[in-house]
C-alpha cells in the first residue's frame, strides 16, 4: 500500500507549524521528496505599495522544501536557501510553491522550489536541507 505522504507531513510538521497556519498556508499535495503549498496574500502582508513583503513569498518557499524534504525518516532543518524575485506579488493573490528534490544524500538535500501566481514565475528558491539524527 503506497505510503499517504500529505498525511506523514500533516501529522509530522504542519500540524504544528503555527507559523505556517498563521499565514494561511494550505499543504496542497506532498510525495517523497516532493511538495506543493499555497496561501493567499492578505492586505496585511502587503508594504507600501501594495507588494507583498519578500518574506512572505520567501515563507511559502521555505516551508514547501521543508516538507518535501521531511518526507523521509528523520528530521530536516534548512541550512541555506538563494532566493530570486521575478515579479511583484499583489494583495489578494493566491500563490503556490512547489518543491521538487535534485538530490539527497544520508546528511543533505536540495530541493528547487517555484512559486508561481496565475502561473506566472514570481519567485525560485534553491533550498539545503540538513538530515538531522533524530
Amino acid at each position: 500500500m503506497p505510503k499517504d505522504y500529505k498525511k506523514l507531513i500533516l501529522d509530522k510538521m504542519y500540524n504544528a507549524d503555527l507559523y505556517s497556519q498563521q499565514l494561511g498556508m494550505d499543504l496542497v499535495s506532498a510525495d517523497l521528496g516532493h511538495a506543493v503549498v499555497e496561501m493567499t496574500v492578505l492586505p496585511s502582508m502587503c508594504n507600501g505599495f501594495g507588494i507583498a513583503h519578500g518574506s512572505i513569498a520567501y515563507a511559502l518557499a521555505d516551508s514547501a522544501a521543508a516538507f518535501a524534504a521531511n518526507t523521509y525518516d528523520g528530521v530536516a532543518v534548512t541550512v541555506d536557501n538563494r532566493i530570486a524575485y521575478h515579479a511583484p506579488i499583489k494583495s489578494g493573490a493566491t500563490i503556490r510553491a512547489v518543491a521538487v528534490q535534485r538530490s539527497r544524500s544520508k546528511r543533505l538535500g536540495h530541493y528547487e522550489v517555484q512559486v508561481t501566481c496565475d502561473d506566472v514565475l514570481v519567485v525560485t528558491m534553491e533550498s539545503t536541507l540538513y538530515v538531522t539524527g533524530l
